[in-house]
């Protein structure tokens, strides 16, 4: 005698004390327990989104709405974190981008402690902290401010090194420009 298998099927789903199938197959279920811990998946439309290799477990193409407290995170490969399906924070071939939604702050971050790199602002303001000034160190760097204005008052520490001579009446001078300068008014007039 020949035994023909066919699957359960019901045209208004199917209920148990644990678990519920409606009649158009959505399951709902207090938890989901796999038999097999070597080699475990469950798909959703196709694409697998819990995958268990030896009590591993990874959570891929997912969209979950809630997770609750996450005390630690590893993520091998890129990471996204968005608002509005715009990338505000992301890590892309190791490369950090924030894009935030308004101004905001990065509090104790040491950039680019290791390998310097490059900084785009409009702004930057270095300001006293518990009662100690700010400070705003460029040792060894060549600083250009073409076409920039500086306003306030400056006090130099230390002498001021200029390299070209004056060709407008602002401009600021050497001692020697001065010094030749004097010397040259005193024998065209003869003092």
């Amino acid at each position: 005698m020949t035994v023909q298998t066919i699957q359960f099927r019901t045209e208004f789903g199917y209920r148990s004390p644990g678990f519920l199938v409606d009649k158009e197959g959505d399951l709902t279920a207090l938890s989901v327990t796999t038999a097999n811990l070597n080699a475990t998946t469950i798909s959703i439309s196709g694409s697998t989104v819990i995958d268990t290799d030896r009590l591993t477990e990874s959570i891929r193409d997912s969209s979950l709405e809630t997770l609750g407290v996450l005390q630690n995170l590893t993520v091998n490969g890129d990471v996204f974190l968005k608002k509005n399906n715009v990338n505000r924070l992301s890590i892309i071939n190791g490369r950090v981008v924030i894009n935030s939604l308004a101004t905001g702050t990065i509090d104790n971050v040491d950039l680019g402690q290791t390998t310097p790199g490059k900084i785009d602002t409009y702004q930057l303001n270095v300001v006293e902290h518990n009662g100690v000034n700010g400070e705003f160190v460029a040792d060894g760097a060549n600083i250009s401010f073409d076409a920039a204005t500086i306003t306030g008052t400056v006090t130099y520490i230390e002498n001021v090194s200029i390299n070209a001579a004056p060709t407008s009446g602002e401009h600021a001078v050497r001692k020697d420009y001065v010094d030749n300068s004097v010397v040259a008014f005193a024998v065209a007039f003869g003092a």
